[in-house]
């Protein structure tokens, strides 16, 4: 299955983390969308792996943190849809 390029798990009603071991797939993924889901957590580092990643949709979930550093060795991601921060505690 190293010929999957696209997968889109969109509006499914998925809950729980993303797991590290997406990013350790052997699988030639361009394009990941899980965006409307109930996905928590934080973004596991180990999808910087995912060195043909193009577009990332993450949007409408429950994610936390920060985009790990290791997402700058994505050098071809040119769309990332994540979840806004939240506002500031005042």
């Amino acid at each position: 299955m190293t010929a999957l390029t696209d997968v889109d798990f969109s509006s499914n009603a998925f809950s729980g983390t993303i797991l590290p071991s997406w990013g350790n797939t052997k699988l030639l993924v361009k394009s990941i969308s899980i965006a409307n889901n109930y996905i928590s957590g934080t973004l596991p580092a180990t999808l910087a792996n995912l060195v043909r990643l193009v577009k990332l949709n993450l949007s409408n979930n429950s994610l936390t943190g920060t985009i790990p550093l290791e997402f700058a060795q994505l050098r071809g991601l040119t769309h990332m849809y994540a979840p806004p921060p939240p506002p500031p505690i005042r």
